[in-house]
């Protein structure tokens, strides 16, 4: 085999190597740009941290510290659901059978709360 034909069939396979890496990479995008997406879609508006929340409270300029409903998600989600249709003493003892010590708020935190927000 001569020195030009080992060239020839290196830059060849170089070639075909290139050609390959090139569709990878089209296609590590194609997974990454579909993961992105479907990631945003699912976690988009759900996640609220407490950081955020606190963030808000001195954006709108307002004095104290935000309730405890405004920071505890899962507390205020439970509150939301049923601040409707029940009275805020069943809904304060809802609280108290559903949450530890720490977490609890009474009927007039959910009064205050409920002022402010809905």
């Amino acid at each position: 085999m001569t020195a030009r034909r080992k060239v020839d069939d290196a830059l060849s396979a170089l070639s075909a190597a290139v050609a390959q890496t090139r569709q990878a990479t089209a296609a590590l995008d194609r997974a990454s740009e579909t993961l992105q997406s479907v990631l945003q879609d699912r976690f988009e508006g759900q996640v609220e941290t407490p950081t955020d929340v606190a963030a808000e409270h001195v954006r709108a300029h307002r004095p104290g510290r935000p309730s405890r409903i405004d920071t505890d998600p899962e507390l205020r989600a439970f509150v939301i659901e049923r601040v409707d249709h029940m009275p805020f003493t069943a809904l304060a003892a809802a609280i108290r059978s559903a949450f530890p010590p720490e977490r609890r708020v009474g009927k007039s935190a959910l009064y205050s709360w409920w002022k402010r927000n809905l």
